[in-house]
């Protein structure tokens, strides 16, 4: 039973006791005796009467050997009597007997420091064996610690008790063996700047009825100030790890917290428990808490950025609380303040463990007891047992990952259980254990593995996806009441025959996805099955997904008003083609099959087997693309360009007069006229281009010589020939890699009359072609590896001119840009070897892409002639760095088509068309830098990088040249 007010307030007058007793005699075996202020106090021996220190403070009192001491003094009561600021150790081999009722072992004023390392035996009624006043200083050590062994046996015995603020330790054993006894009593907490908290490291076995291992009263957490009052930062009772509270005795309790005389319910005392805690006695509690005032109800909705994020609870436990059959629950919420929240987690490590031996009888088999307000509770380790949560809004958080064995049992209010994201192997959730619930709600994060729910006919609730939450439905449920949606939801359900995967009871709100998968016993079937029957419904869901056709059999979403109907039917060829591409090759061999002409053996037994094919015939239409060809396409067009781009993008020629735009006094630049220049250049670079609606990804690489004489015949123009070899591949994503040779003979010229340029380039390739193409496949019962063989050649003429006009801002020259570029290329015919009838038939193909440009070039002309040490004296010379950014956009090529056959096929059969394409225009990037020695001024050395950049291809070109002036 509680304590009475008049006993529980008893040590707020142990201070008037200390001044009236403060005078009497003592025979003591402790001296000095009496003491002075300050004094060490040494007690030895045999002690029956008590040691009286009251009379002064800042002792230091110690025993020593085999002391034995007692309260036995009808005057004193007190084995050891001291007022305020002292410490007082009981040695190691030392005891401490309390055998008169309402006797003390150690009793104490304000701000003391009680360390009891040796054995405290309670045997008088009201006994204490350490109890102390207040701590009004916050200077440690400070309150009452047990390092070694109390035994509290009288009735209504306390082993250690404390005031107002002041903290208590159990790092030994206590023995709560009278009725109605304490292990630890600790008075309220109120001054957060005074450090202070309730915990055992030891052991405390209740065997006691009635009795407590720790009883507190209010206010016993860590806070801080905050705008809108205290703001709590942790718990202020600790049972920790390592540490067990055992209670066999009936109606006993391991904690309790928050004094029950507080009608109001804001007790603020929180506890963790990371040790155990064992419930063997009848209707015995593990931890019973009161409410809180400082506790907001979480907003699952506004999640981290909720201003008091789920960091502080109630109860945190990560240890284990286990219980016998005759138990009560064993862990409980006795009250709660309205508009706050009371909150009990279970980490990973952490269990509830209701004997279920008893279950469903009255207060057995109970996990947890919520209280009339409002509760959260928080899952993510073991919960055994039933979680009653009376009355109020609350709500059951449950981690994927956790386990909750025994009913969920709401009130009145409205209760829900929140499932919580997973990313993890799918969970479920048996909503048989839920009653009194009015909302599951299920949520999520990005890439969402998601929940499935069983048993839900009977509950009559909402069953809710949240944004990015995931409900699987893999075998068919029924749903008691309504169905929500929200529009990042998924609902994926997976249907398997006649029977529809979701059948809603409630009212229905569709959004979000909703994924449909093919069951291994479904059958195509010219009636539309039923996905979801609803019995109304509002909304519609913003994404149907279906699976990839399975041969010729898809799906197709079927219009209703209430229900999710879809079709599942053999279409054809051409109907499970994904792409337009996919739907020519459909088509031509659909007519294939109708023709009346035989195939070649392998084709035709492929279209043989397309009845009873188990894959994606969609890869089977891709495999037999030839749009490999059309890469070839671009790899030639773009090996010429690259060839005139290297003659347009040279920098202005340094001219004889010109001043240094860098120096504040007219300086000429040593700039010599050339009449006639050869010069080599290497250029390489790599394009790739990502897969994209119908086109596959590929990557094509380019490398090569240039050689090339200059010549000015007069002093504004220029001539350039040049001729050049490039080689390199192209990488076709299934298709595998070809390789190509490109020869080049190329002409330029320009025109530069003062800051006007105009250029121009004639250019005429020829490429051979040795083709590879890769047709694998495995979604017919024959799968098909072969690879088809060719060797092809290529003509190509380019033709490119620009314009640009420079102006100087500061030493800064700025030219805008313009250019066009086109392209004619010409294909021989193919025909490939090794791939059977599977092999294509290409005939002459004529190409034209073109291109216009336009953009700004910032350039400027340098005179170097210092340098920090010898070494790096080659760098004295005249240097021409540039950047330029241009936009590029084709006008004509980026879509071309490729007629092609099957060289299986009929010969009556007429080819078909499929469509190559590249993105239409991107930016260009260029930065480049030209350098004549100093030394050898017949010399120029050019190094320029170039990327373009669109929405699917990056493409980088990197040029070096070195040339020699005459």
């Amino acid at each position: 039973m509680p304590m009475p007010p008049s006993i529980r307030r008893f040590t707020l007058l142990i201070p008037a006791f200390a001044v009236l007793l403060s005078n009497v005699e003592a025979r003591s075996a402790c001296l000095p005796d009496p003491p002075s202020d300050n004094d060490t106090v040494t007690c030895t021996g045999t002690d029956s009467t008590g040691y009286d220190a009251s009379g002064a403070t800042g002792l230091t009192i110690t025993t020593e050997g085999f002391a034995i001491l007692d309260e036995s003094d009808p005057t004193l009561d007190s084995a050891i009597l001291v007022s305020d600021g002292n410490t007082v150790t009981i040695g190691a081999q030392s005891r401490v007997n309390v055998t008169e009722d309402a006797g003390f072992g150690i009793r104490g004023g304000n701000d003391n420091s009680v360390d009891n390392t040796g054995r405290i035996t309670i045997d008088g009624i009201d006994g204490r064996g350490i109890s102390l006043g207040e701590n009004t200083t916050g200077i440690l050590p400070n309150g009452a610690v047990n390092s070694f062994e109390i035994f509290a046996r009288g009735l209504r015995s306390i082993a250690l008790e404390t005031g107002l603020n002041t903290g208590v330790s159990n790092a030994g054993r206590i023995e709560v063996e009278g009725d109605e006894g304490r292990g630890i009593s600790a008075f309220d907490r109120n001054d957060y700047s005074i450090p202070a908290n309730i915990s055992n490291t030891g052991t405390m076995n209740v065997t006691g009825n009635d009795a407590f291992g720790i009883k507190t009263g209010d206010g016993w957490i860590e806070a801080t100030d905050g705008a809108n009052g205290l703001v709590p930062t942790d718990v202020g009772v600790f049972n920790a790890s390592g540490a067990t509270i055992d209670v066999s005795g009936t109606r006993s309790f391991g904690i309790f917290t928050g004094d029950e005389g507080n009608l109001a319910f804001d007790n603020d005392s929180f506890v963790r428990n990371q040790g155990m805690i064992g419930v063997t006695g009848i209707d015995a509690i593990g931890i019973s808490v009161g409410g809180n005032d400082l506790l907001d109800r979480f907003d699952f909705d506004a999640g981290p950025n909720d201003p008091q994020p789920l960091q502080i609870f109630d109860i945190d436990n990560s240890g284990t609380i286990d219980g016998g059959p005759s138990a009560g629950p064993l862990v409980e919420f006795r009250g709660a303040v309205a508009g706050r929240e009371n909150r009990l987690v279970v980490r990973s490590t952490g269990a509830i463990l209701a004997d279920l031996t008893n279950q469903g009888m009255a207060d057995r088999g109970i996990a947890v007891r919520g209280s009339s307000g409002d509760e959260l509770i928080i899952n993510t380790g073991t919960i055994v047992g039933d979680i009653e949560f009376r009355d109020g809004d609350d709500r059951y958080l449950l981690f994927p990952t956790a386990t909750q064995t025994g009913n969920l049992r709401g009130g009145n209010g409205n209760d829900e259980l929140i499932l919580n994201a997973n990313t993890g192997a799918v969970s479920d959730f048996d909503a048989s254990m839920l009653f009194d619930f009015e909302r599951i709600r299920i949520r999520g994060v990005s890439n969402d593995s998601g929940w499935t729910l069983s048993n839900t006919q009977a509950f009559a609730g909402v069953v809710e996806i949240a944004d990015q939450g995931r409900l699987n439905v893999p075998t068919p449920i029924t749903l008691g009441g309504d169905f929500v949606a929200h529009p990042t939801g998924t609902l994926d359900l997976t249907l398997d025959g006649t029977t529809p995967p979701l059948t809603i009871q409630g009212d229905a709100t569709f959004d979000g996805t909703v994924i449909i998968r093919q069951g291994p016993n479904l059958m195509p079937s010219a009636t539309p099955y039923t996905v979801i029957d609803a019995t109304t419904r509002s909304g519609d869901f913003s994404s149907v997904q279906f699976p990839d056709a399975v041969g010729t059999r898809m799906f197709t979403l079927v219009p209703d008003p209430v229900d999710l109907l879809v079709l599942f039917e053999d279409v054809g060829l051409v109907a499970v083609a994904r792409t337009d591409n996919q739907r020519a090759i459909a088509a031509y061999l659909a007519e294939i099959q109708a023709s009346e002409d035989e195939a070649s053996p392998d084709l035709q037994n492929l279209l043989d087997e397309f009845a009873t094919a188990t894959g994606t015939l969609a890869n089977v239409f891709s495999a037999l693309s030839p749009e490999v060809y059309d890469v070839h396409t671009t790899v030639v067009a773009e090996g010429g360009r690259r060839i005139a781009r290297l003659l347009l993008d040279r920098p202005r020629e340094c001219r004889e007069g010109q001043l240094d735009p860098w120096k504040r006094v007219d300086t000429r630049l040593p700039c010599h006229a050339r009449r006639w220049s050869p010069w080599l250049a290497a250029t390489g670079g790599f394009r790739s281009r990502e897969k994209f609606p119908g086109h596959p990804r590929y990557d094509s690489s380019l490398g090569g010589l240039v050689f090339g004489i200059d010549g000015r015949p007069l002093d504004d123009l220029d001539l350039t020939f040049a001729i050049s070899s490039q080689r390199g591949t192209l990488d076709v994503a299934g298709a595998g890699e070809s390789t190509v040779t490109l020869t080049d003979v190329s002409g330029h010229v320009a025109w530069t009359p003062g800051p006007l340029r105009i250029q121009a380039v004639l250019s005429w390739g020829h490429g051979f072609h040795k083709d590879r193409r890769r047709i694998r496949f495995s979604e017919t019962a024959t799968p098909i590896d072969i690879r088809g063989n060719e060797e092809h050649d290529s003509d190509r003429i380019t033709l490119a001119g620009e314009v640009g006009w420079a102006f100087a801002v500061g030493p800064i020259r700025i030219e805008p840009i313009a250019g066009v570029d086109w392209a004619w290329v010409y294909q021989r015919p193919i025909r490939e070897d090794g791939a059977g009838g599977f092999g294509i038939a290409i005939d002459r193909r004529d190409d034209r892409i073109g291109s216009v440009s336009g953009g700004v070039r910032l350039a400027t002309v340098y005179q170097h002639d210092r340098y920090l040490i010898r070494q790096l004296e080659w760098m004295d010379g005249i240097w021409r760095p540039s950047i330029d950014v241009r936009w590029r956009q084709l006008v004509e090529g980026n879509e071309r088509e490729i007629e092609a056959r099957l060289i299986g096929a009929p010969s009556t059969v007429s080819a078909f068309t499929i469509e190559g394409k590249e993105d239409a225009g991107g930016v260009e990037l260029a930065a480049g830098v030209s350098f004549t020695p100093k030394n050898a001024n017949r010399l120029q050395f050019d190094l320029r990088y170039e990327a373009y950049l669109a929405s699917h291809t990056l493409e980088q070109n990197l040029v070096a040249r070195v040339q020699l002036g005459f």
